[in-house]
């Protein structure tokens, strides 16, 4: 799968560690839907850092499940998610995520960007 998903932190609050490689498909929204859904039945907070910067194309079904489950989980990320961190390195990754973004603001804290230390920076 091109989205591998891990836990780098245990205390206060876990971060969420998303790794996208490739061409992202349905099937990598449904396993990252499963892992969240998981993660947000925990009692600890979530921070995200999601690194998109070996994504090289997106299915547009992908695109639509990805802005679906994004609509399901706003509510429930707001008491759980502290701080998201996207990030990107291709103008194509970053025009789609700017969409998604105008479709369905994000309801925490969120940070797009390529500079690496400046999403870690955000995050702490």
């Amino acid at each position: 799968m091109p989205i591998h998903c891990k836990i780098r932190s245990k205390e206060p609050d876990l971060l969420l560690y998303i790794n996208c490689k490739g061409s992202l498909i349905e099937q990598d929204i449904t396993h990252f839907q499963d892992f969240f859904k998981k993660k947000l039945e925990q009692p600890q907070m979530l921070k995200m850092f999601v690194d998109m910067r070996q994504v090289d194309s997106a299915k547009l079904q992908c695109i639509k499940k990805l802005a679906k489950f994004m609509n399901n989980y706003q509510e429930k990320a707001i008491d759980k998610v502290i701080a998201t961190a996207i990030l990107i390195d291709k103008p194509i990754i970053e025009n789609l995520v700017k969409i998604l973004f105008n479709i369905k603001k994000p309801s925490t804290p969120t940070k797009v960007t390529s500079d690496i230390n400046e999403a870690c920076e955000f995050l702490n």
